[in-house]
């Protein structure tokens, strides 16, 4: 018996790490990457660019696209800001979700081909690159509803 808690042990350390698609998706190597999201808030909501690899890596968790944007507003979304204030309650609030996907350079839309060699004209670069991250002009629209506060409820 004791020996099977020992293998039972070994194994548990020796299976594969999990890390969370939460935590990956802001980490060093996705900043390194160009791979992490970007969030911006504004008068008319919140606009919010995913990597393609990101929303993946949510779904693979079973979390729907709604939950895993829901999951990336409160662990990553700018918290006490004057435009909106994501600790607040809010009612309806839009989220324009743009979707950022990898594609071969060849295979970019002709505009932004265009921008890439003008902007290495400009600055006599390097070669284009062979992938860009590209995001279509489509977005989604989500709205989250965050929790009710009841008048009079103190809010820090």
């Amino acid at each position: 018996m004791g020996i099977a808690k020992y293998v039972a042990a070994a194994m548990l350390i020796a299976g594969p790490a999990h890390a969370d698609w939460l935590d990956r998706a802001w980490d060093a190597q996705a900043v390194e990457a160009s791979l992490a999201p970007a969030i911006t808030l504004g008068a008319a909501g919140v606009l919010l660019v995913l990597p393609q690899e990101t929303l993946d890596a949510a779904h693979a968790e079973e979390l729907s696209t709604r939950d895993a944007v829901q999951q990336l507003m409160e662990r990553y979304g700018q918290h006490c800001s004057t435009v909106i204030d994501l600790d607040q309650p809010h009612q309806h609030l839009r989220v324009q979700l743009f979707i950022e996907k990898r594609v071969a350079f060849p295979a970019a839309p002709e505009s932004v081909q265009g921008e890439v060699r003008d902007a290495q004209t400009s600055r006599q670069s390097a070669p284009p690159p062979d992938t860009l991250a590209v995001t279509p002009e489509q977005s989604s629209e989500l709205f989250r509803t965050a929790h009710c506060v009841a008048p009079g409820d103190t809010i820090s």
